[in-house]
């Protein structure tokens, strides 16, 4: 699982977030994306670790050939699992970027830090 680590979070006093990559909620697609099997059960085991813990995660998923067609399934699971922040990016070599995407970033998490 790739995860970042963050500590100055999305913003300033949001506190720490943990990042990781979820390009599917279904395994056979997860672990071709990946290229490791099990690698769907793994980031979902660490994901309801970390949301059980209280620590803020959040998601990267890329849009690609082999998951376009399933990716408001994949959201619903990222939500069902306690995920509030996702972000959703075609690939750049597979996806073009539709213009109506926004590149701005606020915070907006109902735990962060206060000042």
């Amino acid at each position: 699982m790739w995860v970042k680590l963050s500590s100055e979070g999305c913003c300033k006093n949001c506190g720490p977030e943990i990042v990781g990559s979820l390009d599917s909620n279904r395994p056979d697609v997860a672990d071709q994306i990946f290229g490791t099997p099990g690698h769907l059960h793994k980031v979902v085991a660490s994901i309801r670790t970390l949301v059980d813990a209280g620590v803020f995660t959040r998601t990267n998923t890329i849009l690609t050939p082999y998951n376009v067609d399933h990716v408001e399934d994949s959201i619903e699971f990222l939500a069902d699992l306690g995920i509030t922040d996702m972000k959703i990016a075609p690939s750049a070599l597979s996806l073009p970027l539709p213009r109506s995407v926004s590149t701005s970033r606020s915070c907006s998490r109902p735990n962060a830090l206060s000042s």
